[in-house]
């Protein structure tokens, strides 16, 4: 075998372990901790191992089917990504399927049309160039297609995943059991082609019927996000109530005790009203919070109130919000999640370090703008496909930030959640043109 062709075995072999890092990549997230060029290294590993397993088989013999390659993408993954490992083999065994399919596909049709065998279409001639370049057109074209798909599969149980994976396992089975039929003499072409695509087919219908699931579970988590919203608003609702209460309270004590204070400086008793008048518990006062709109300040001051309570230093950076870039429920509920999500975070801190909690308002031009910074324990925080796991929700997002998210982007803006330095940061910008 001359080394032109040695060299061209070998590059289509590292662009066929290209083309699967490709396609993982595109369907799975990349572990988050993971640096650049350990992700660089890893992936280049993966191609060398795939791209000279494959070439092994231009000098050797190998008594192994070619489906081991799929060992090597899956313990990549594993290594790489973040997602959940139900998902990680659900996407290596679909790769599997979809290449071995489109491959046999690609050679039935080769060996029908050409009319020859697999021994000669094996051996080093413009047929074999002309098959090999096609197929791995066609497998580019197949995988390129799949990854348009938005992956969700995340959202799926267990149990549906698992049905996923054990029928692609099927139908590798009985790719490979066609494929060593198509060796065998005297075996028509045309039922093998037929088998064959029928078994492509099969394993689309299979990732169509898994894309459906998947629509449906992320639509039942939205509306599951959409209740738990309600019930965080009804939450909201009954904070601000129990604040007016209080107000109430304290403007019903203040006139008792402006009245009591009057009738001291009037009977003459100026010293012990002075001394009345240093010792009033102004605090709740001062806890009262001021934005130019009373729904937000009445959110702001119960979580004050709250966090008050629980030692929580917190800081607020207001802006004046006479005007609303959203309608003002959702604000509301909004700001409560953002400090809800703050609070919890922070009592998962030890006992011994200090909490802090800093909510900014800011405008700049037409984009408002909200910063919540505190400090966590990023022992307690785990992600998982990109996403922050609730620590109330076993393996599974939180809906706060869920919420919030979902709130900035139908008014058209955007939101960032990130971990810095032991510190925990949203960010929410929101198209505004009010004052």
């Amino acid at each position: 075998m001359c080394t032109l062709w040695i060299l061209f075995e070998i590059g289509i072999n590292i662009f066929e372990a290209w083309l699967y890092s490709f396609f993982l990549h595109r369907r799975l997230n990349q572990k988050p901790e993971l640096s650049a060029k350990k992700a660089a290294f890893a992936n280049a590993l993966m191609i060398i191992g795939v791209a000279c397993f494959y070439s092994l088989y231009i000098w050797f013999d190998i008594p192994v089917t070619d489906s081991v390659v799929w060992i090597f993408t899956t313990v990549y993954s594993f290594m790489v990504f973040s997602d959940k490992k139900s998902v990680i083999l659900a996407w290596n065994i679909c790769l599997g399927v979809l290449m071995l399919c489109t491959v046999n596909l690609c050679s039935s049709v080769t060996l029908m049309i050409a009319d020859t065998t697999w021994e000669k279409l094996m051996e080093t001639t413009l047929l074999r160039v002309g098959y090999v370049l096609c197929t791995n057109i066609m497998a580019s074209i197949v995988l390129f297609t799949v990854t348009r798909l938005k992956p969700r599969q995340d959202k799926l149980s267990i149990w549906a995943l698992l049905i996923y994976i054990v029928l692609n396992v099927a139908l590798i089975g009985a790719i490979e059991m066609q494929y060593s039929l198509a060796w065998t003499e005297n075996v028509p072409s045309k039922p093998v082609l037929i088998t064959i695509f029928s078994l492509l087919f099969a394993a689309v219908c299979a990732l169509v019927l898994l894309e459906l699931l998947s629509h449906v579970a992320e639509e039942r988590g939205k509306l599951e996000a959409q209740i738990v919203a309600a019930s965080m608003s009804k939450t909201h609702l009954q904070e601000t109530r129990a604040l007016y209460e209080k107000l109430r309270e304290y403007q019903h004590d203040l006139k008792h005790q402006y009245a009591l204070l009057k009738q001291m400086f009037e009977d003459g008793y100026i010293e012990e009203g002075r001394k009345y008048l240093d010792e009033l518990d102004v605090q709740y006062l001062l806890m009262h919070t001021t934005t130019g709109n009373l729904a937000i300040d009445a959110v702001l001051s119960a979580k004050r109130t709250h966090m008050c309570q629980l030692g929580i230093d917190f800081k607020f950076i207001a802006y004046p919000m006479m005007a609303l870039p959203i309608d003002e429920t959702d604000f509301c509920a909004l700001l409560g999640n953002l400090l809800d999500n703050a609070i919890e975070a922070t009592q998962r801190l030890t006992q011994d370090t200090p909490r802090h909690i800093l909510l900014k308002f800011a405008k700049t031009r037409d984009m408002l703008y909200i910063t919540c910074m505190n400090n966590v324990n990023v022992n307690t925080i785990h992600m998982e496909g990109g996403k922050y796991l609730s620590s109330k929700r076993k393996h599974k997002p939180g809906y706060g930030l869920a919420s919030i998210r979902r709130t900035v982007e139908q008014a058209g803006g955007l939101f960032q959640f990130q971990i810095l330095q032991e510190k925990a940061i949203a960010e929410i910008m929101i198209p505004f043109e009010g004052v």
